[in-house]
């Protein structure tokens, strides 16, 4: 048997309400990821030299709720 490789798909700024954003697919496997920011920081809180990511992941069965990523 040979094996198939499973047909990719890509799409970029596919988000209407982030700053960026990429899709890519393979198979039934969908990665989705989004750019927001910086919203408005003040300027005692603002940090020129370090940023803040946020991680968090959906499954598309089960739970269907966010998990931050540590």
């Amino acid at each position: 048997m040979v094996g198939r490789l499973r047909e990719m798909r890509c799409e970029v700024s596919f988000l209407k309400n982030a700053d960026g954003s990429a899709s890519f697919s393979q198979g039934a496997t969908c990665v989705w990821a989004s750019c927001s920011g910086p919203g408005d920081v003040h300027a005692s809180k603002a940090n020129e030299e370090a940023m803040t990511l946020d991680v968090s992941y959906r499954t598309n069965c089960g739970d269907n709720k966010f998990h931050e990523v540590r």
